[in-house]
């Protein structure tokens, strides 16, 4: 069963469908430290790392980019 993220917990596609952005954008925002990744266990054994971006920061990265 996939685990769901919290709702204040936005997975990479919902964050850059909220930002209108491609993927390899939103690494690149992470790399220039506009935006934070977020990583927690997962999975069996809890040996997997799922990513997921805070939704108040991805907002706030939209409201400043003017989406």
């Amino acid at each position: 069963m996939k685990q769901q993220p919290r709702p204040d917990e936005l997975t990479s596609e919902q964050a850059t469908e909220l930002l209108g952005i491609s993927r390899t954008t939103l690494y690149s925002l992470i790399e220039r430290k506009l935006l934070t990744k977020h990583t927690k266990p997962f999975g069996k054994g809890m040996g997997g790392r799922r990513i997921f971006f805070l939704r108040s920061e991805v907002e706030a990265l939209a409201e400043s980019k003017g989406n």
